[in-house]
């Protein structure tokens, strides 16, 4: 085994940078209300285009993939490649740190790398295209990466009718050669993703850093109710099929059914009523249902539940239900080398790593079942994120950075 010295990245790192950049990213494309970088806007455009020209600073070779993901690469004595990354991208109204502290994390990895000696193997930050899936539901970026883009996406429309194969043209993307971006794969060595947590155990339990074991099973899919529009006064309520009435047993149903699996989750934070007029029984509406569980069975299980109690209320109201599925992913665990390796980094900053497996799904999601993949979160105070008071205090942050860093001095050290 080649031997590698002992945080030679790690001791080139400076934390302050990273939240320098951080903070220059969030006055070029927030405003009052939060992160406005949703995927194929000019505003997510500025952002890479920026983060390009950060990472063609360092010295690395900079460049974009056919699935629109950012690269910097430092070439290494051997080959191979090592990769840190996150994503650019935010959901409307969004949080300043979900995805950019990873990718600014990795920035910095990448640039400790550039200013010394060539590494062992290659090292790359990234930041993947689309990774919340905010305006079309897949994560586009990580996808083609892994080879796994669907060509239907590319007819996936926003709300107002745009396709995503438009919108990813308008950026110089085009969707059906997202899956081409897997050409880098077979020289990947390993993935580490730097995050917040976004959810409240590490604030609550006091702890700074985690290891993150792996990430739930997750669906999300489109529920529809059609019924009958008629006057809300002269209907009767024994003779009238509400789809709003059978829709709203089953928003109710889902938090119970999720609320009873120990770590589940049901959200139904979509809901779509047509004709939305005060004076007439609802025609047809549509509830996007997003659960979780921590196995693949005990999702399916919550999905169950869920078709009954809808098909049983739809019978009852007379109304039709039907579904579709928008996304999916199994339960995915992280390499177990690398989160040992994340273990002993966590340890190198004097601090004790505690374990975590992630409800939410990231581009360490997608990666993992393809190439070994690992995790570290950093708290979130208050557990909230997504939303502009979304935030983790300087000194967490410093500590991520650090953690990352030496992390990636370990696996460097086994290549």
């Amino acid at each position: 085994m080649t031997t590698h010295a002992s945080n030679e990245l790690m001791s080139s790192i400076d934390p302050d940078r990273v939240l320098a950049h951080l903070d220059e990213l969030a006055q070029m494309t927030s405003d009052a209300n939060g992160a406005q970088r949703l995927c194929w806007t000019p505003t997510w455009m500025r952002a890479v285009e920026w983060f390009r020209r950060l990472l063609t600073a360092t010295g690395a070779e900079a460049s974009s993939d056919p699935a629109g993901n950012m690269w910097g690469i430092v070439k290494g004595q051997r080959p191979g490649l090592l990769v840190l990354g996150s994503h650019l991208d935010s959901v409307p109204n969004g949080g300043r740190l979900d995805g950019a502290y990873g990718a600014l994390a990795a920035l910095e990895v990448l640039q400790a790398a550039a200013a010394g000696p060539p590494p062992h193997i290659g090292i790359a930050a990234v930041a993947f295209a689309d990774e919340e899936g905010a305006r079309f539901g897949p994560s586009l970026g990580a996808a083609g990466l892994t080879g796994t883009a669907e060509p239907e996406w590319a007819n996936l429309t926003d709300g107002d009718g745009v396709s995503l194969h438009e919108a990813a043209l308008a950026c110089g993307v085009d969707v059906e050669r997202a899956n081409s971006a897997s050409a880098r794969l077979p020289g990947i060595r390993a993935y580490l993703e730097l995050h917040i947590e976004q959810g409240p155990a590490l604030e609550h339990s006091k702890q700074h850093l985690a290891v993150v074991t792996g990430t739930v099973a997750m669906r999300r899919e489109r529920f529809r109710f059609e019924g009958a529009a008629n006057h809300a006064a002269a209907t009767p309520m024994d003779l009238r099929h509400d789809a709003l009435a059978a829709a709203a047993e089953v928003i109710a149903a889902v938090r119970r059914i999720a609320s009873a699996m120990p770590h589940a989750t049901g959200t139904v934070s979509e809901v779509r009523v047509l004709p939305n007029l005060w004076s007439i029984t609802a025609r047809f509406v549509e509830l996007i249902v997003d659960m979780r569980a921590p196995t693949d069975d005990g999702l399916a299980d919550l999905f169950r539940q869920a078709y009954d109690v809808a098909a049983s209320v739809g019978a009852a109201l007379g109304v039709r239900f039907e579904s579709d599925l928008i996304r999916q992913h199994s339960a995915q665990p992280f390499d177990a080398h690398l989160v040992g390796l994340a273990e002993r980094a966590v340890r190198q900053l004097g601090l004790e790593p505690t374990q975590l497996l992630s409800g939410a799904m990231h581009d360490a999601t997608v990666l993992a079942s393809a190439l070994p993949a690992v995790m570290l979160f950093v708290p979130s105070r208050g557990g909230v994120s997504h939303v502009p008071a979304e935030d983790t205090s300087p000194e967490d942050l410093r500590r991520g950075v650090m953690a990352i860093g030496a992390l990636a001095d370990l696996v460097l050290g086994e290549a």
